[in-house]
């Protein structure tokens, strides 16, 4: 990356006039909590922001190199050294819709760039104090790794108590944002009961919101069923719509057959 050491603004007109970056290796030190790595989801530059500057809900900004604007979410909170899994906090799948629907259409139009804006988005909000190796594309130091062929998939790892020698998904994930074919969609969810994890994500795109509606009901059909699931399995679905290329976001708890309660939350 050229010119690490330069210092960039970020303006959005009405929204982020004042907010400073400096690329992301920049060797200059502040006393204000700086955020590392702020990517840009389209051209795909970082940089590092002052956190206040993002306020207390996020901001949106622009890409100082190629003019992208995006919704930036507000810096997520230290780990509270109790193994809480920032994923399951009922906060996290609006943010994550947020996120998401933040995103320039240009990127939701690029499977390849949206699934990368997926990808940095959970790396840096779903990684809890327990983590102690990473995915997607991050070494994981684990001394035993058993799960190759799931490396791009699991976002945080911790060895795995009940099972010695191997390690454990704090949160996997499930991506068909390359196509909207409900068979291939359903082939890349079925092997997410297979880990075992806190919570599992699933990404995908559906040409109109009937469609997707459909294709929630399949995916929630398929992990009621699924041989391997338990009780309490929590699940967070994001289904694009190409029509309008906004995302719906939904959290599947895993219930009991006869209870009233319905297993969806909706965001």
């Amino acid at each position: 990356m050229e010119n690490r050491n330069k210092q960039s603004r970020f303006t959005a007109p009405g929204w982020y006039s004042d907010a400073c970056f400096a690329r992301a290796n920049a060797t200059s030190e502040s006393t204000i909590t700086r955020r590392d790595h702020i990517v840009c989801p389209d051209c795909g530059k970082s940089y590092q922001v002052e956190a206040r500057s993002l306020g207390p809900d996020g901001r949106r900004v622009r890409c100082p190199s190629c003019q992208s604007i995006w919704f930036e979410s507000p810096t997520n909170s230290a780990p509270d050294g109790n193994g809480a899994n920032p994923v399951l906090s009922p906060h996290f799948p609006r943010k994550l819709k947020r996120h998401l629907n933040g995103l320039p259409d240009k990127v939701k139009q690029n499977s390849t760039k949206s699934t990368h804006a997926i990808k940095t988005f959970l790396m840096r909000e779903g990684l809890g104090d327990r983590a102690v190796g990473y995915a997607n594309g991050i070494k994981v130091d684990l001394q035993r790794f058993k799960n190759v062929e799931f490396m791009w998939d699991a976002v945080a790892k911790v060895e795995s108590p009940s099972h010695p020698g191997e390690d454990y998904d704090l949160t996997f994930v499930a991506e068909s944002e390359n196509q909207v074919h409900i068979d291939k969609i359903l082939e890349d969810a079925n092997k997410l009961p297979i880990v075992r994890a806190d919570v599992r994500l699933m990404f995908f795109r559906a040409n109109d919101s009937e469609q997707r509606e459909y294709f929630f009901e399949r995916l929630r059909g398929l992990f009621e069923r699924h041989r391997k699931t338990e009780l309490g399995d929590v699940y967070i679905m994001a289904g694009m719509e190409t029509a309008t290329w906004s995302y719906a976001v939904r959290k599947l708890t895993i219930r009991r057959e006869l209870s009233n309660v319905s297993p969806w939350e909706e965001f």
